[in-house]
Order: C-alpha cells, then sequence, then structure tokens
C-alpha cells in the first residue's frame, strides 16, 4: 500500500500520539516524548533541505487536512495523493520501527 509522502503521513500519526500515549512514570514518559516528537523529523529535514523556513512548514502541515501537505519542489501545500507525493507503507512503517528500535537503546 502507499500513505502520503512528504512526511505527512507521520505528522498525522503525531496528531494523533501526542495527547494519547501518556505515562505516570517520568522516564517512560520521556521516551514516549521522544519518539512522538521524532515522527516530526522528516518534515524538518525535507523543509530545511528544500530552503524553506522548517518552523513555518510544520506549523502549516499540523494545520493542513488530512492527505494535504507542503509541496517542496512547488513551495507550496497540495493534495499530496493528487500530485503524486506517496512513500510505500512498508518503507514508511519500517523507518519507525528503526527510529524506535534505535531510541530505545537509548
Amino acid at each position: 500500500g502507499i500513505v502520503v509522502g512528504g512526511g505527512k503521513a507521520l505528522v498525522e500519526v503525531y496528531q494523533e500520539l501526542k495527547d494519547t500515549l501518556v505515562s505516570d512514570n517520568k522516564e517512560v514518559q520521556q521516551g514516549i516524548d521522544v519518539v512522538v516528537q521524532s515522527l516530526l523529523v522528516p518534515t524538518y529535514q525535507i523543509a530545511y533541505n528544500a530552503g524553506f523556513s522548517v518552523k513555518d512548514v510544520v506549523k502549516q502541515q499540523l494545520l493542513q487536512p488530512l492527505n494535504f501537505g507542503f509541496n517542496a519542489k512547488e513551495g507550496k501545500y497540495v493534495c499530496l495523493l493528487k500530485e503524486g507525493i506517496i512513500d510505500p507503507t512498508k518503507v514508511t512503517r519500517q523507518a519507525v520501527l528503526n527510529a524506535a528500535s534505535i531510541s530505545a537503546l537509548m
């Protein structure tokens, strides 16, 4: 399968998890926060690499409706599916699992 690309699928996951994953254990919560925040890193990197304000792009990504996000090539917000900006689900899933695995080592 596919998911919207440009980091938007992970932004959607971030929005779902940021307020729902909560632990009473301070150390566990810190780990959760690191993993959840890491979901925004692909969007940061795409904006940075394309020469756009990271803060502005991430802020706008969070406000965009489902499947809409930043087209770094054009510098505008578009329907990512319609524009063909997609990622394989398996690749996105594996990237998250790898990031979580590395976080567990730290």
